[in-house]
């Protein structure tokens, strides 16, 4: 009787043999081991991928050339088959099955954006039992209201998931929230001289670097006119951001903004030109929009012919949302709220149509109606906003907050110097420069505060320098905090100084206190001179 064998034919390639040892045994369903056949496929070249292979015994044994054929040529001959699947493709592919999936990968929209947050709980802090995550914001619409949460926003720190009821945040909506660092040491010049920079500019990154430590590299002269290299926490740098889009040859009605050729009622005649998917992908709720289109309502001069900034008086509104009809992307319209209104006009009502035939030549320099996206009129370096405004009971009482005090900013200056003058320490700096020699408006300040806190008998500015010590030194004014003057007559304490000048020479006007006979006996023998 014939025994019947099963053989295994195993195709090496360098890949396989850099990776794992071909089994030469294998035990059939009879419990008796048998040779596994080895064969090898064809190189670029057409020469066996392994000739040989040293066996069990030691010895050395050729291989089975094996090739599979795919098809054949004009003349007859096999093709060889196209390697579809190859181990580097292996190595990078990613099954469909993991995208937008947990413990898989987040995917990407038509337009490049993320389809779901990226998150993580532990890997940036090394810490297990964190919450800490960075989350991509989603848009968010709330109780009709729009741009609740910024759809560009990324949140560093705290769980996207909500907190536990019981936590203090009403319905558990807050989030758990925790505290986050950055850890870093500046050591050069430009950005390189701060921990953090945030830069908003019209210019490329190498164009609007931070001017910390500016050109010193450049030349000796230069650096030997620079004392100190700085090391500096947060650099802000706002300088006037080209607009997020222009969009010239449009036309309007009270809620939208028709793009060339494509409104309802165009009669140019020509064809409409939408806006492109990569316009479209730039478009966000909320985002701002301004018309070249003036309030003829509105009286206005040119900037710079008044020592004040006069008012543009251009309509603006809001992006509220656009055309998503387009098979391939494009849109043909903006939709716009709550309506275009212009600052100063003579009317807020709604409903208003800026007028294509009134366009402004002062702020911007466009032929035809136009808008600019993102295009805002102030930049900050910073606003802060500090609040009391906890949850309250049906009383008015906080349900579970104890803050009841607000401070703005408190900035410690400590010297841990074993010897006098080894630091110079310098508070707040405000400098105004203009490499144009240009003015700024007449109502520009340096420093400003409001109203207000001093209603109930508080102070606008509050200042507490010790006996003697300048509290206000300026050109033109000097005052002196309080200290009592020396008991020996003719001795004297200087409360303050106005200063003018005429003709370079400076003229001063002094009040001091002067004790006029001796002995520490107060105003008797205290005398106010000026």
């Amino acid at each position: 009787m014939l025994k019947k064998h099963i053989l295994f034919g195993v195709l090496l390639s360098g890949s396989a043999l850099a990776s794992t040892t071909v089994p030469q045994t294998y035990r059939s369903s009879d419990n008796q081991y048998h040779a596994v056949k080895i064969t090898s496929g064809l190189n670029a070249s057409g020469n066996p991928v392994v000739n040989a292979y040293k066996g069990n015994d030691g010895q050395w044994h050729p291989t089975t050339v094996q090739v599979q054929a795919c098809g054949l040529d004009a003349d007859g001959h096999p093709t060889i088959c196209s390697d579809s699947v190859t181990s580097s493709l292996l190595a990078n592919y990613i099954p469909i099955t993991e995208i937008g999936s947990v413990n898989g990968v987040a995917g990407l929209d038509s337009v490049g954006q993320l389809t779901s947050p990226i998150s993580t709980t532990s890997g940036l802090w090394n810490n297990p039992a964190s919450v800490d995550s960075i989350v991509r914001i989603q848009p968010t619409v709330v109780n009709s209201g729009r741009w609740a949460i910024d759809p560009d926003g990324i949140q560093v720190g705290g769980d996207f998931v909500a907190d536990v009821k019981g936590q203090g945040a009403p319905n558990g909506a807050r989030g758990s929230l925790g505290s986050e660092r950055i850890n870093c040491h500046p050591y050069g010049n430009y950005d390189a001289g701060a921990c953090l920079v945030i830069a908003d500019t019209a210019q490329g990154r190498e164009n609007a670097r931070m001017g910390i430590g500016a050109a010193l590299e450049q030349s000796t002269s230069l650096l030997a006119n620079y004392e100190d290299f700085e090391n500096v926490g947060i650099g802000v740098n706002m300088a006037s951001a080209a607009a997020r889009l222009v969009l010239s040859g449009v036309s309007y009605d009270a809620t939208h903004v028709w793009m060339p050729g494509c409104g309802p009622t165009d009669t140019s005649g020509k064809s409409c030109v939408p806006l492109t998917k990569a316009q479209v992908a730039q478009l966000r709720d909320g985002m701002t929009i301004t018309t070249n289109s003036y309030d003829p309502t509105i009286t206005r001069v040119a900037p710079g012919s008044s020592k004040t900034l006069p008012v543009n008086g251009l309509y603006h509104a809001f992006v509220s949302d656009w055309d998503k009809t387009q098979a391939d992307g494009s849109s043909k319209y903006i939709i716009i709220g709550p309506g275009w209104i212009a600052y100063g006009g003579a009317s807020s009502a709604a409903q208003q149509i800026p007028d294509t035939t009134k366009l402004d030549t002062y702020w911007t320099a466009y032929s035809t109606p136009t808008v600019l996206l993102g295009a805002e009129n102030k930049d900050f370096g910073q606003v802060e906003q500090i609040e009391y405004n906890p949850a309250l009971d049906a009383s008015g009482v906080p349900t579970s907050s104890l803050a009841h005090k607000l401070e703005y900013n408190e900035v410690n200056m400590v010297n841990y110097a074993l010897q006098d003058y080894m630091v110079s320490v310098h508070g707040l700096t405000m400098a105004y420069s203009a490499p144009n020699s240009k003015k700024p408006t007449s109502d520009s300040y340096g420093v400003f505060v409001a109203g207000g806190f001093g209603g109930s008998g508080g102070s606008l500015l509050r200042l507490t320098g010790d006996g003697g010590e300048a509290e206000i030194n300026a050109n033109g004014l000097k005052l002196f905090a309080p200290y009592s003057v020396g008991s020996d007559a003719g001795n004297n304490a200087e409360i303050a100084e106005f200063i003018g000048q005429a003709d370079g020479n400076h003229i001063r006007m002094v009040s001091w206190l002067n004790r006029e006979n001796a002995g520490a006996n107060g105003w008797t023998n205290t005398s106010l001179r000026a």
